[in-house]
């Protein structure tokens, strides 16, 4: 039983670490140092890195995403106004 628990466990430890990994790689706001740290604790802290990563990054890039959309600029049909 303590052994089928074991392999469950590190099924899912792959398999958070490689999407991790991915997320991490694909994501702009890392410089390459930052990425390879990131990976390299992502898989040695596997579970909580991971949750903690995704938030950070989830949470930088909403914000971005909330300053951009309040521009007061309009555009119609004849130009910006």
């Amino acid at each position: 039983m303590a052994e089928l628990i074991l392999i469950i466990l590190s099924f899912i430890h792959i398999l958070l670490s490689a999407w991790g990994t991915f997320f991490i790689q694909k994501n702009s706001l890392l410089d390459s140092q930052k990425k390879t740290l990131n990976t390299i604790l992502l898989w040695l802290i596997p579970f909580i890195w991971f949750f903690v990563v995704k938030n950070v990054l989830k949470q930088i890039s909403d914000s971005d995403k909330k300053k951009e959309s309040r521009t007061h600029f309009h555009e119609s049909g004849k130009g910006i106004y």
